[in-house]
């Protein structure tokens, strides 16, 4: 096998024409497949395995990114997306690696195996499928321990039963009964609420771990927004409020990116100011 570590130089010539040597370049290495337009998985993978992953179970994306950037001796591909893409059919097959938002004392945070999530993140993990599997493993074996202590633990919660076999209420308010045989009582108050009385807006701020921010998305969504949402007649509107300080100040790189970026994502509201 190919060390991919070894250099090896190939004079080409480019041709003639009017369009500059750039231009003559990136057309000969194209037409050579020397710039990889799109990259298979399982070309990705054998990278991973004999060079940037040989001592880990997982590869920071941004690490890779910029390896991809740096060595020569590495595939030229002709940009990001050529790179999101690749992982992204990687993730759908299951056979390549896994995909972690984040890594917490070598245990992958949002975890997604043989799935791919909404977006490829460069803060995210690329993770080899045999630490996938058994991570997920040990995710269900804990998740069934759970469900069995659980089942023979009893209730401390039940309700005395009164002396007429009957559930006892209280005199203040109304006894609102669930389906496991629980009970709460209600005020009355909350069963005679004039309309001005009615809660009508809702509204709430979180503070988001980057590190974790599909996951934790992914859980506003599901426990809270969702429930929401489902309120007959209710108008949601969501909004993203990003606040970043750099004590050493931002690059004209980074600002030209991120306004570059925010315009073909039509997002307007972008300021960096002192």
């Amino acid at each position: 096998m190919t060390d991919l570590r070894t250099t090896h130089w190939q004079i080409e010539k480019l041709g003639g024409g009017q369009d500059s040597v750039v231009s003559k370049a990136i057309r000969n290495l194209t037409t050579s497949e020397m710039l990889i337009q799109k990259w298979a998985p399982r070309l990705l993978k054998m990278v991973l395995d004999q060079i940037l992953w040989k001592e880990s179970d997982y590869l920071s994306i941004r690490t890779l990114w910029e390896q991809l950037c740096t060595y020569c001796y590495l595939p030229r591909i002709s940009g990001w997306k050529v790179l999101e893409e690749s992982i992204r059919e990687g993730l759908s097959s299951g056979e390549y690696f896994g995909y972690a938002a984040g890594v917490e004392n070598d245990r992958f945070v949002d975890l997604k195996y043989k799935a791919a999530p909404g977006w490829i993140d460069k803060s995210g993990f690329l993770v080899k499928v045999e630490a996938a599997k058994k991570h997920i493993a040990a995710e269900e074996e804990a998740r069934r321990a759970e469900e069995e202590k659980v089942k023979v633990t009893p209730s401390s919660s039940g309700n005395t039963p009164s002396t007429n076999g009957t559930e006892s209420s209280s005199s203040s308010g109304t006894s609102s009964s669930y389906p496991n045989g629980g009970s709460v009582n209600l005020p009355d108050s909350e069963n005679t609420k004039t309309q001005d009385q009615i809660s009508t807006h809702f509204s709430m701020s979180a503070k988001l771990d980057y590190l974790r921010i599909n996951k934790s998305v992914q859980q506003i969504v599901e426990e809270i927004l969702s429930h929401i949402n489902d309120v007959d007649g209710v108008n949601l509107s969501i909004r993203l409020d990003v606040d970043a300080v750099a004590t050493k100040g931002f690059s004209q790189d980074t600002i030209r990116t991120v306004i570059a970026n925010g315009d073909a994502l039509k997002i307007s509201d972008i300021e960096f100011n002192k």
